[in-house]
């Protein structure tokens, strides 16, 4: 999700969900099962409200790469002088 939403806003979606997997399981080892399933169906839907979020936007991104072709997306001096210590082809507008 990096590249469709911001840094801090794709971190608190990780942590909530994060978070979420903990509760579930510290709720399932304690035998609350209600809890549980609480947490459980929180989770889903969260992760469902992120998937139809994200696939939308990566398909729409998608969509602009092939559109207008990598010199948008030009690899930075960084990226070059990487795939030169690695051997990678690099790819040219």
């Amino acid at each position: 999700m990096h590249s469709i939403v911001s840094k801090p806003v794709n971190r608190a979606i990780n942590i909530r969900i994060l978070c979420l997997i903990i509760v579930s399981d510290v709720a399932n080892r304690k035998g609350a099962c209600d809890m549980e399933r609480r947490f459980a169906r929180l989770l889903v839907v969260a992760m469902a409200i992120t998937v139809f979020y994200g696939v939308p936007k990566l398909r729409q991104a998608q969509t602009t790469y092939d559109v207008e072709g990598s010199a948008v997306y030009a690899p930075s001096a960084e990226c070059e002088g990487l795939s030169r210590i690695l051997n990678l082809p690099v790819a040219r507008p």
